[in-house]
């Protein structure tokens, strides 16, 4: 049942994603390995896709193909002016955790909640006396 109804939501997101709003989806390369939620993805070329209301966000690798779903919420965007950005934050421990997504010129970010791999860093990070870095990668517009 947990099955059926994940597929089903997943089917109703991608839809959502497919009507897309006004923002093109973006890309970027990212260098490091991180996690969206508590998956763990690999460097590479990701693109960015959302739906028409910014409440999921389709990350997709292009090698090895590979997209993962995560849920998000409306934020204050860093002021970036023109340039779109994927923030990430950086613990102690060495992990990335995706916190938000920006358009250019968009005031609003699409940022994602603390999973438990990231809270678990936190914790270990404070634990430790080390303070987590933000670390900012500028986006394109994807092709």
């Amino acid at each position: 049942m947990k099955r059926i109804l994940l597929s089903l939501l997943c089917l109703l997101a991608l839809t959502g994603v497919l009507a897309a709003r006004n923002s093109a989806p973006l890309a970027a390369e990212i260098p490091f390995p991180f996690f969206v939620g508590d998956e763990r993805m690999q460097a590479g070329d990701y693109s960015f896709v959302f739906d028409q209301n910014n409440y999921m966000v389709l990350i997709r690798a292009q090698e090895p193909r590979r997209g993962v779903f995560v849920s998000s919420f409306p934020a204050a965007a860093p002021e970036n002016g023109e340039r779109s950005l994927v923030v990430f934050t950086k613990y102690g421990d060495g992990r990335y955790f995706l916190r938000q997504v920006v358009h250019a010129g968009d005031p609003t970010a699409c940022e994602t909640s603390k999973s438990k791999t990231e809270r678990e860093s936190v914790t270990s990070s404070l634990h430790a006396g080390n303070r987590p870095a933000e670390v900012v990668i500028v986006a394109k517009a994807a092709e």
